[in-house]
């Protein structure tokens, strides 16, 4: 029984292929700058993609069988964090620079950046930015490489701070911001991608601003303070300047 053993270790050792390293291309003191990994050597249509940088951190990487990649591709920065990976939704040409799938962004820091989607070679969906602490600050949504939704912007706390909506590439109907509170801080209209009245704006006691034209020549503005409780405490009639109508503070 032991020579039959023997013979199976012997058996599953050779069986187990090892990984054949193919160097295509060197820097000039004759360190690797791309190669390709093949599970087997025979099968020169599948492989693993690697180029790195002088410090020998990886540049990129990507799986490819038949010249097309498979699976994700991942671009690093020279210090090693993650720069860019595209999560394939099907294969991407061998050359082709911007496959579709879903695409994670990094700062050079290691933390997310940004995500989205890409289909049909276009940006689809709703695109996520984050800060340098990985933090989302703002999402909005995009069809065919163009805003056409709603775009909503955050604090760190995860609380919204505005919501903007876009047609188009060209901002439409209204916006509106808020405190860290929850509670509205302004709000207006859109006419042809900029800000018209009426304007509402809150201070973080309650008290608020109303403006809008006094009459249909849209010549001047009435301008109302009120308090928490909804009593007027002054009204004040205003003109535009070069720049258009100036909105008013509380003081």
């Amino acid at each position: 029984m032991k020579p039959l053993k023997l013979s199976l270790i012997l058996l599953t050792l050779l069986s187990c292929k090892r990984p054949h390293h193919e160097i295509i291309e060197k820097f000039e003191d004759n360190s690797i700058k791309i190669e390709r990994i093949y599970n087997d050597k025979d099968a020169k249509n599948e492989f693993k993609y690697i180029e790195y940088f002088k410090n020998r951190n990886i540049k990129f990487e990507g799986y490819i069988k038949d010249n097309f990649y498979r699976g994700i591709k991942k671009n690093y920065y020279e210090n090693g964090n993650p720069m860019e990976f595209c999560h394939l939704t099907d294969s991407g040409e061998f050359n082709f620079c911007c496959p579709d799938g879903f695409y994670e962004l990094f700062h050079t820091n290691g933390k997310l950046k940004q995500t989205y989607y890409r289909i049909k070679g276009n940006i689809d969906g709703i695109i996520t930015n984050y800060d340098t602490l990985g933090i989302k600050r703002n999402e909005l949504y995009v069809e065919n490489d163009i805003k056409n939704g709603l775009a909503k912007h955050f604090y760190s706390t995860g609380v919204i701070r505005s919501i903007e909506q876009y047609k188009n590439d060209t901002l439409i109907n209204f916006v509106v911001d808020f405190f860290e509170s929850g509670d509205s801080s302004f709000r207006a209209n859109i006419n042809k991608g900029s800000i018209y009245f009426p304007i509402k704006k809150w201070n973080e006691e309650g008290d608020y601003i109303f403006g809008n034209f006094l009459d249909k020549s849209e010549e001047k503005v009435k301008w109302v303070w009120k308090n928490s409780q909804d009593e007027i405490i002054k009204t004040e009639i205003s003109e535009a300047n070069e720049d258009g109508f100036i909105i008013p503070d509380f003081k």
